[in-house]
């Protein structure tokens, strides 16, 4: 085989081996993924217990109409600011909230 092929060959095999080291992080983060979500599942089933056991009203969902108007108008910032003080939780969470409103919404 001349040099040209053992390059194309060589470059295949590397392709593949890039390929599937991507594939196993991939199907390992969502294993991670769902394995936290379950837990996550599980620990609102016992706060809810809880909730009932001790008599306690679950909070009521915030109203979040300021930060839907800001996303409306296009003011993503604002929006993360506004669920903050509405909220309590840190800019990282906040953030990932109003992205998952934006998708909810179709904004």
């Amino acid at each position: 085989m001349t040099d040209a092929v053992w390059v194309w060959v060589t470059l295949i095999v590397a392709l593949g081996w890039v390929a599937r080291i991507l594939l196993i992080a991939y199907l390992d983060r969502t294993g991670e993924q769902r394995r936290i979500g379950r837990q996550v599942r599980s620990l609102e089933r016992q706060v809810a217990q809880l909730n009932e056991r001790l008599n306690i009203e679950p909070p009521a969902h915030p109203d979040l109409t300021d930060v839907l108007d800001h996303l409306r108008d296009g003011k993503k910032l604002l929006a993360v600011r506004d669920y903050r003080d509405i909220t309590g939780v840190d800019f990282g969470a906040a953030k990932d909230a109003v992205e998952q409103l934006e998708r909810e919404h179709g904004l």
